[in-house]
């Protein structure tokens, strides 16, 4: 990729990044597999953490008519790796770059997972891929990003991201919007 893999989680660091070549699946070291395996005695324990936080967070951001949460699918063990929003742009005056700048802003760092792989340059110079030949990727991808969500979350930051969500799309709402 075109950066720095881990600054973009780090407030010197940018969502956006470009996949410029391709790359290889690279093993693990022996160090870094004894902390996985340390880890999966814990999976269990984290991944209800996890679901707990994406749980607390659809509660909390439900009546915000503004964004689209993900959904919970039943009969399926959702991961919770990561928690998506979706801007409903229709109805904000704010894009969202500039609204996970504000995120940053406000000391809160959101990513955007996954840049569809059509739009990459790699992908585009190789195959010759436009935007338009996946619309519905392409549609979807200018309205989403990623909130924080890790096992250790403390409450105090899930309500500053909660807050600073909330704040942001009250202070962005198109005339008319319902709100």
């Amino acid at each position: 990729i075109s950066r720095d893999a881990w600054k973009r989680f780090t407030g010197e660091g940018t969502w956006y990044y470009e996949i410029i070549a391709p790359g290889f699946k690279y093993n693990l070291t022996d160090i870094a597999s004894a902390i996985g395996v340390h880890q999966l005695r814990r999976s269990d324990e984290l991944h209800r953490k996890r679901e707990s936080l994406a749980s607390r967070y659809r509660e909390a951001l439900k009546d915000i008519e503004e964004i689209q949460l993900p959904e919970v699918q039943p009969g399926r063990v959702h991961s919770w790796h990561l928690f998506v929003l979706r801007l409903k742009l229709d109805r904000l005056t704010i894009q969202r770059a500039e609204f996970i700048e504000q995120m940053k802003a406000a000391g809160i760092i959101c990513s955007v997972h996954y840049t569809p792989l059509h739009m990459h340059p790699y992908y585009r110079e190789k195959f010759g891929y436009k935007v338009e030949d996946m619309p519905q990727m392409a549609s979807v991808y200018p309205e989403i990003l990623t909130l924080p969500l890790f096992p250790d979350m403390t409450d105090a930051e899930f309500e500053h991201v909660c807050s600073t969500v909330r704040g942001l799309v009250t202070k962005h709402l198109k005339k008319g919007s319902i709100g």
